[in-house]
């Protein structure tokens, strides 16, 4: 009969997760360029990148929406020709997600998760 060793304490996961978020932009690692077709959130716009270039103006969830909303006023002012549907749903769920969250780093690593 074996003895069980008790649980030293020690973290066992490979890697610190209480670091906090890392952004893929803010540690200089290029973003795969590859889809992933379990999910069908990819169309084309990286919302999330576009918001990241911006986290050092903008530093608040409040500010981080009125960006999004902005950027869906300024593509719905565009005539119907000119319009791209699929933008305006991706800002859309952009101003969705970033509602959802409780900060703006979260936000945005949310919707790279989702956008593949």
């Amino acid at each position: 009969m074996t003895t069980a060793e008790s649980y030293s304490g020690e973290e066992r996961r490979a890697r610190d997760r209480s670091a906090g978020i890392q952004l893929r932009r803010r540690q200089k690692q290029p973003v795969a360029n590859t889809t992933d077709r379990r999910r069908g959130g990819n169309n084309g716009f990286d919302i999330a990148g576009a918001l990241e270039l911006h986290l050092d103006q903008i530093t608040t969830r409040r500010k981080m929406i009125a960006l999004l909303e902005s950027w869906l006023h300024d593509a719905r002012q565009t005539g119907p020709t000119e319009r791209d549907e699929s933008y305006v749903r991706a800002v859309e769920n952009a101003i969705a997600v970033t509602t959802a969250s409780p900060d703006p780093l979260t936000a945005i690593a949310m919707l790279q998760r989702s956008s593949g």
